[in-house]
């Protein structure tokens, strides 16, 4: 009886663990920086890209964190016509997340040397 209640509580501590690893869009709100990028993403959904190239039109984000790592689709209108990006994003810490661009059919891991680590400013 102390065996199957001993599994039971381990089973349940542990999926409390994995409950809480789950991310949200609150955990992205706010300011990022690295790479020679800026991102900020806001409580509704919208982002603010500035690159090396500028800062690009305000964009609107939805985020799929079933995934791992998760994606996140930023959509674009600029000029008449929207434009998609579609891009990998993995939680480091609270404080630090890996971003990658990618084009065309990209393997579920990210690919050494095409992403981007960015810090959360404060």
């Amino acid at each position: 009886m102390k065996r199957i209640l001993l599994l039971f509580l381990l089973a349940f501590v542990s999926g409390l663990g994995c409950l809480a690893q789950i991310r949200s869009d609150k955990d992205l709100v706010g300011k990022w920086e690295g790479g020679g990028m800026k991102l900020q993403f806001f409580s509704d959904r919208h982002i603010s890209i500035t690159g090396r190239g500028g800062q690009l039109p305000m964009g609107i984000f939805k985020s799929d964190y079933m995934q791992n790592p998760a994606i996140i689709m930023i959509s674009i209108s600029d000029h008449g016509q929207t434009l998609t990006y579609k891009v990998k994003l993995q939680f480091i810490d609270n404080d630090n997340i890996q971003v990658e661009y990618l084009s065309g059919d990209s393997a579920d891991a990210f690919e050494k040397g095409r992403q981007v680590r960015l810090k959360k400013l404060k």
